[in-house]
């Protein structure tokens, strides 16, 4: 059987491109990742930054399609911290566990 591609899959990924697997199956490009990261309205209307979303926003920091600067610039709107967005470097060494609001302040706690 089959199965469609993605529809956010690059139809063609150029011979040493850098590109991330995301956690739903989506491959992440310099050139899509924009598309692939939350929008930065994104929490205006109460969404919350889901474990997997915060990983994709951590990738695409790793790779270096975009910087914790940029990521700050693009959701400062919904109080997106420097702070924040470096402790979601750190947590995403523990997987996404370490990416979940209540895995964050365990470990936190654990550090006092």
């Amino acid at each position: 059987m089959k199965t469609a591609p993605l529809t956010d899959t690059p139809k063609r990924i150029r011979k040493g491109q850098k590109s991330v697997v995301l956690t739903k199956g989506a491959t992440m490009t310099a050139v899509n990742y924009l598309g692939l990261v939350p929008p930065p309205e994104f929490g205006r209307r109460g969404e919350r930054w889901t474990a997997s979303k915060k990983d994709d926003v951590v990738k695409a920091i790793k790779a270096g399609f975009m910087s914790v600067d940029d990521a700050v610039n693009r959701w400062n709107v919904t109080g997106i911290t420097e702070e924040e967005v470096s402790g979601w470097l750190k947590g995403s060494r523990h997987g996404l566990d370490g990416l979940k609001v209540t895995k964050i302040q365990k470990v936190g706690e654990h550090a006092r």
